[in-house]
């Protein structure tokens, strides 16, 4: 069977990691949501120019806040179980 995947790290150097990338998912999670009402008018506006009638710009811009603000929940929620 297989053995599950360990890496060797020491306490600095996944530490220091974390430094970066949990305060960078958390400022683009919350820079998502604080733009929602600017993308939502921008992607409606480009959806009425383009006419298609299904939304696509707008259902993409949703999609994508909602894959970085869970991004972020599961970064934090790892970092916390990981100590």
């Amino acid at each position: 069977m297989s053995r599950p995947l360990r890496v060797d790290e020491s306490a600095w150097v996944r530490w220091a990691r974390r430094a970066v990338t949990v305060p960078a998912y958390l400022c683009l999670g919350a820079l998502s949501v604080a733009l929602l009402p600017l993308t939502v008018a921008v992607a409606l506006a480009t959806d009425a120019v383009r006419r298609t009638g299904h939304l696509a710009t707008l259902r993409c811009m949703l999609g994508l806040t909602l894959y970085v603000v869970c991004e972020a929940v599961g970064v934090v929620a790892a970092s916390r179980r990981n100590g």
